[in-house]
């Protein structure tokens, strides 16, 4: 690879915290850090940060484990513990925070945020919104989407959607069962 004095500058600029990364390199920089870095925390941010500017957003689904630490796998697809948004803050709307262990979550919560990125979404007063039509194979079923605040912000900020950037609204979307009642089963303490 050829480079050019403002892409060493770029990488310097890096090197001595002069930019904030991911967030701040440009596509250049990002591609050749996915291809060089060998694995670990700063390659998947580098990924995500990709598909971002890409798409728009980025889901991060982290597995569901068993007692032995191996990832559950149902239907031959890793099943999510959590999975949560990057993105939808850039774009003025919260990112969003859910636990429901199946490998289709990530679709629903795709269609939940392109209701929300068309204005189909509305919160009532208290900040909480019931979203419907996310789910292909039940359109009837509703997200519920509750805002994190204060320590149950901090709690989802240290230990799960721990991407977020601080200042960036957060949302705990509480998906239903196929009969409709909001699956709670998963979320651990501290946000009850």
């Amino acid at each position: 690879m050829t480079t050019t004095p403002s892409f060493e500058h770029e990488i310097k600029d890096l090197q001595e915290n002069k930019i904030r990364f991911p967030y701040d390199i440009s596509n250049e920089l990002l591609e050749h850090l996915r291809d060089t870095l060998e694995g670990g925390w700063e390659l998947l941010r580098v990924r995500h940060e990709l598909m971002i500017r890409e798409q728009g957003r980025s889901l991060v689904a982290v597995a569901l484990e068993d007692e032995h630490g191996n990832a559950v796998i149902k239907d031959g697809k890793a099943q999510p513990q959590f999975v949560y948004t990057l993105g939808q803050g850039r774009k003025g709307f919260p990112e969003i925070l859910c636990f429901f262990p199946s490998a289709y979550i990530g679709h629903c919560i795709n269609a939940l945020c392109d209701k929300m990125e068309s204005g189909e979404a509305k919160s009532d007063e208290d900040g909480t919104y019931l979203v419907g039509g996310c789910f292909p194979q039940n359109p009837e079923l509703d997200f519920i989407l509750i805002p994190l605040e204060g320590s149950q912000r901090q709690l989802a900020a240290e230990k799960y959607a721990c991407q977020c950037e601080d200042d960036e609204p957060l949302l705990l979307a509480v998906a239903p069962y196929a009969d409709g009642t909001p699956c709670t089963d998963f979320i651990p303490e501290g946000f009850h």
